[in-house]
Order: C-alpha cells, then sequence, then structure tokens
C-alpha cells in the first residue's frame, strides 16, 4: 500500500465519521491478467485490507460492506489477459 492510498483511507474514514449513520460499499477489482481464480481473491484481498484500514480509523464495522468483482467490472475495456493499471482498484462509495 501507497503512502497516497494510505492517505486516502484516512479521507474516507474522516468523510465517514462526519456522517451520523454512514452506508460504505467498497468494490474490489483486478484487470483480466491472471486466472479467474487469482483474480477473484486478489479482489476480495484489495477490499478487505481498505475494510480494515476503515475500521482501524474508527468506522464501525457495522456501516462497511465489502464485494469484489475480479476483472467483470473494469473502468477501461482490455483484452483477455491484458495488464490494465486503471482496473486494479478499489471504489469506495459512502452514502
Amino acid at each position: 500500500m501507497t503512502d497516497e492510498l494510505a492517505h486516502q483511507i484516512v479521507e474516507i474514514a474522516v468523510a465517514a465519521r462526519a456522517i451520523e449513520a454512514p452506508d460504505i460499499d467498497i468494490a474490489g477489482n483486478t484487470d483480466s491478467a491472471g486466472t479467474d481464480s487469482y483474480n477473484e481473491d486478489l479482489s476480495r484481498r484489495r477490499a478487505e485490507i481498505v475494510r480494515v484500514r476503515l475500521i482501524a480509523a474508527g468506522v464501525a464495522t457495522e456501516s462497511i460492506h465489502a464485494t469484489w468483482y475480479a476483472a467483470s467490472n473494469p473502468r477501461v475495456p482490455t483484452p483477455p489477459d491484458g495488464h490494465q493499471p486503471l482496473n486494479r482498484r478499489d471504489e469506495v462509495t459512502i452514502r
């Protein structure tokens, strides 16, 4: 995890704590490089890392819902087995 990403997670936690009853969705994603099984596990681990960090930053566990999509939810189209850094991401939505 980069320092920039760690800082973004802290900013997300601050925003979430400012809401009386936040509803937070975390979506883990990968690019299409690698096997389906590997990408499923990787996207789960990505979402879980953000979830754990948000909890450590003071966000209530019950406010956070993590899901993972492997390579099925690309930000930009890529060919099968394609490397695309923009698709390797977590998306966090606060309502």
